[in-house]
């Protein structure tokens, strides 16, 4: 009988749940609920609970999110079974039938805004959408039942072709022109580095409770972000320059710059700095995107 640690990843059909699979399957005992597409619906109370009693997991990582921002307005009712109800339902569960299992939660820097500082984890926070009100009460949940929250933030060149990054390099490069937000700021990781931290922290037996904010060293704005991304790939992208909340229709953070202080300190890993983030994922997939 194999000693290795079950984890069930939830959201293995979106990018994070997706990158964390393929990450973490050689080491561990990984289950999923669809790689390409999702085989049940485990926003429904007795799914999830079938896949729990069956698999009996060590560890369930979420990575399930409704984060479509202008769809979680327009639909309150899906966005809190997603991003609320799951978590919810994990420690019903849990509790119904005594099943042990830790939880690492993936959570937003959607709730810092405000003036242009590093904030750490017990800054108060800034409640601008329903999506950032549905995230925080997962929060809450999960932080009660002694689990690992990481607020954070991510970017990468998916195999994924719907995945956002993607979609916007295409058609930026192929138009020659983008629009970018000068005044949004915030401090990514890319995602193949958030999955490489995972699997350290599960593999060394370090998952520890608590809030954490995970991300890179130091950030920067959108708009600096992506002239970075066009200046790596040595291409020519005719930019104008928008305020986030003047051009979309719901209201966004401004400021989510995160300190990474205490993360660094608990689980003792130095986190990067974003532009030489930015710079590996874009010499790694330079053959992909040249000829976007």
């Amino acid at each position: 009988m194999s000693s290795k640690k079950k984890i069930l990843i939830l959201g293995t059909s979106g990018n994070l749940g997706y990158e964390l699979y393929n990450k973490l399957k050689n080491d561990f005992l990984v289950i999923h609920n669809g790689l390409k597409k999702r085989k049940v619906d485990i926003t429904n109370l007795e799914n999830l609970k079938r896949i729990v009693i069956k698999h009996k997991p060590n560890i369930i990582i979420n990575s399930v999110a409704c984060v479509n921002l202008d769809l979680c307005e327009k639909d309150k009712k899906n966005c809190f079974k997603v991003n609320t109800k799951i978590i919810e339902n994990l420690f019903l569960i849990k509790k119904q039938i005594n099943q042990d299992f830790k939880l690492l939660h993936f959570s937003t820097d959607q709730f810092y805004d405000g003036k242009l500082l590093y904030r750490k984890e017990n800054y108060k926070i800034r409640i601008n959408n329903y999506y950032s009100k549905t995230k925080l009460l997962s929060e809450k949940i999960a932080l009660k039942n002694g689990s690992t929250v990481f607020r954070t933030n991510f970017f990468g060149i998916t195999k994924n072709k719907s995945g956002s990054l993607n979609r916007f390099l295409k058609k930026s490069l192929k138009t020659k022109s983008c629009v970018l937000f000068e005044d949004v700021y915030f401090n990514p990781l890319r995602i193949k580095t958030l999955a490489k931290i995972i699997k350290r922290i599960i593999k060394l037996n370090t998952l520890y409770p608590g809030l954490y904010n995970l991300a890179s060293k130091n950030g920067l704005s959108k708009k600096s972000f992506y002239i970075l991304i066009f200046k790596y790939l040595k291409r020519n992208v005719k930019v104008k320059s928008v305020k986030v909340n003047s051009y979309l229709n719901t209201k966004r953070s401004n400021n989510m710059l995160m300190s990474v202080n205490k993360f660094e300190s608990k689980f003792k890993i130095q986190l990067p700095f974003i532009k030489n983030e930015i710079k590996k994922e874009v010499n790694e997939n330079y053959e992909k995107i040249k000829n976007w």
